[in-house]
């Protein structure tokens, strides 16, 4: 009987597309649904009975979904992997790194950087997703509770392998209170909940390769970058923001409490300059305080030319 207190979860940077890496980082995880698909191919042809044709094994792949509450040397992996590109510079004896979007694929068949996943579920062998791909990530910060963030992951193939011995980082997850957002450069205090999504929209290609696993990891669609959440209703301000549709610049930072170096402290900053509400919702519901509840779309901004910027700051050199 395996327990998820013995379970964990490990990710490698891939050089390349198609091979497997073992340089092994752990991530704190609260939990994981990586899964293996199997197409079914079940044969048509009429056969003088009432049953089913014999089947074939068709598509092999992998999807799931990694919640967890983000370490602040971790959650670098998944920001290349989502964004596909980092640039770090020297911040004290701290470092800062930047992630810009790309504008260009990693690769003719893959269109973002591949990470070998491990997972280890204390049932045997672990499992092994190779060429691993961030798809799509959300980070969600509520009030009285950690940030956590969940990486949904498409992988063209999984197997079976040795399980390692995992060592973790250390660093403290943010917390709401290490919490601050600006929109149109003005601090906001009234947000109680806010959610950060990025989609990458990409797709499995299968070509005649004599292989059942995918040939192509590409895109299938435009990137989006989305905000939405909840603010405490005292003001009009945001709705008539809504109503002009005018796009704002909207900063979340989240904060650790410690110093990494003299000055500088584990930070996650989110930066959308031209952020367009796409919905606000603030009705009557009984006698209780009101609460407003909004979606807004990340619009690429000319003047910055990009609709999307994340930045850290912590001990790690490079990803």
């Amino acid at each position: 009987m395996g327990f998820g207190t013995a379970g964990f979860l490990a990710i490698s940077r891939q050089n390349s597309f198609g091979t497997a890496t073992s340089s092994w980082q752990y991530i704190p995880i609260i939990s994981e649904n990586l899964t293996e698909s199997i197409d079914q191919l079940v044969e048509e042809s009429l056969r003088a009975r009432y049953e089913e044709g014999p089947t074939r094994t068709g598509l092999i792949s992998a999807a799931g979904d990694i919640t967890m509450e983000p370490n602040p040397v971790m959650i670098g992996h998944f920001l290349r992997g989502l964004l596909g590109q980092s640039s770090g510079t020297a911040a004290g004896s701290a470092f800062t790194h930047t992630f810009n979007p790309v504008q260009t694929n990693f690769d003719t068949n893959c269109a973002l950087p591949p990470y070998t996943i491990q997972v280890y579920r204390d049932v045997g062998s672990s499992w092994q997703f190779t060429d691993a791909i961030v798809n799509a990530m959300t980070f969600e910060i509520n009030a009285n509770a950690l940030v956590h963030a969940t990486a949904s992951v498409i992988a063209r193939t999984s197997s079976l392998m040795p399980y390692t011995t995992a060592s973790f980082n250390t660093g403290d997850p943010w917390a709401w209170d290490a919490c601050s957002i600006s929109i149109a450069g003005v601090g906001n205090a009234a947000l109680e909940t806010l959610s950060v999504s990025i989609e990458n929209n990409i797709e499995g290609v299968v070509t005649l390769d004599t292989t059942k696993s995918w040939s192509r990891m590409l895109r299938n669609g435009l990137r989006t970058f989305g905000v939405s959440g909840t603010f405490d209703f005292t003001s009009q301000t945001e709705y008539n923001n809504f109503r002009s549709q005018a796009e704002q610049r909207f900063v979340v930072t989240v904060r650790g409490a410690t110093e990494v170096s003299s000055g500088y402290y584990d930070t996650l900053t989110f930066d959308a300059p031209s952020v367009r509400y796409t919905s606000f919702e603030g009705g009557l519901s009984g006698p209780s305080r009101l609460q407003a509840s909004f979606d807004g779309a990340c619009k690429y901004n000319t003047g910055s030319a990009q609709a999307f910027k994340a930045t850290l700051t912590n001990t790690r050199a490079s990803y």
